[in-house]
């Protein structure tokens, strides 16, 4: 091993790291050769005490400390694929996305780390553009958010790192409704979707349901949810456009989980190489329904709802696996 020692340790707001902003940790000189691990370790959470190595700040100010036994003792182990050439730099982006990396356990106040961690070599593309501030932004293939991220004060998001290749931008957010630009494609280099005078704006959606449920499995519960929502199909084609809307993790001793999901139809616009102004259209036919899907250990289970009928109501979606 090769090891970039931080001495002291170095602590990290992730939340920060958004948009395009990163936090660099150093740099160590390596044999020239080909590389398939690396390995971040924690520092320990001694002491017992806030301020913590590892901590979740929580809405109402007060410090909780991340669980993290794992890490501490042999690291967070990342696969990659580097080859370091005689004489070159070559850089390693560590992708950490700490809203799918977080669990709360039961009504203990702990919440666990489940580190979720994507790798990049030599990282130069991104995709740019302006929304609603605020809103939530991310680029996806086949209903599966790849990579996410929230737009500053001014609505402009950075998504970054990203590989070539064709994504759906879904927009989504309090008072919104879901939002897709289908069919960006992505090339080498800063790709911009939209710009500050015109800005991809979803219209709102004021009516939002919370969609409720429990996942029942083997303790420790370690299952994944998510909203998805057809958005009419991709053009000159019959193939679904679906996108997801939101997810979550259950908790890892109740099993419970919470979405808030708008009754809105679903709006849709089409990428075009250029094009920085785009108007959405609403998709009527798919309005409040949703597919809700958990995930588990090898299982996928589907559940079908129409959140619009349930006024009033916490529609309920339940999951049992083996």
């Amino acid at each position: 091993w090769s090891v970039l020692n931080l001495s002291p340790a170095r602590r990290v707001d992730l939340l920060t790291l958004r948009n395009g902003v990163f936090v660099d940790l150093g740099t160590l000189p390596l044999p020239a050769g080909n590389y398939s691990q690396v390995r971040l370790v924690l520092a320990d959470n001694a002491g017992g005490q806030a301020p913590f190595a590892n901590q979740l700040d929580l809405a109402d100010g007060s410090e909780v400390e991340l669980k993290t036994p794992s890490a501490q003792q042999s690291g967070l182990k990342l696969n990659v694929q580097m080859s370091i050439q005689p004489g070159q730099l070559g850089e390693l982006v560590l992708d950490f996305d700490p809203c799918r990396s977080v669990v709360k356990a039961g009504n203990s106040g702990r919440y666990n780390l489940k580190p979720v961690i994507q790798a990049y070599v030599n990282p130069t593309n991104d995709i740019e553009g302006y929304t609603q501030p605020g809103a939530v932004v991310s680029a996806q293939q086949g209903g599966v958010a790849l990579k996410s991220t929230t737009a500053d004060t001014d609505g402009k998001f950075v998504l970054w790192p990203v590989d070539t290749g064709t994504y759906d931008l879904v927009i989504t957010g309090a008072g919104l409704a879901n939002a897709v630009l289908a069919g960006v494609q992505v090339g080498t280099g800063e790709n911009i979707v939209s710009a500050a005078a015109t800005p991809l704006l979803p219209p709102p959606g004021a009516d939002f349901r919370q969609v409720l449920g429990t996942v029942t499995m083997a303790s420790p519960i370690d299952a994944e949810l998510r909203a998805l929502q057809q958005v009419g199909t991709y053009p000159g084609s019959a193939t679904p456009l679906w996108i997801e809307a939101a997810r979550t993790l259950a908790d890892a001793e109740l099993g419970t989980y919470a979405f808030s999901l708008p009754t809105a139809a679903p709006q849709q616009a089409f990428w075009q190489p250029g094009v920085t102004s785009y108007a959405f259209t609403a998709v009527g036919d798919q309005a409040g329904l949703y597919t809700i899907e958990a995930r588990a250990a090898g299982f996928d289970q589907p559940k079908y709802l129409d959140v619009s009928l349930k006024l009033g109501d916490a529609p309920a979606a339940n999951f049992a696996f083996p």
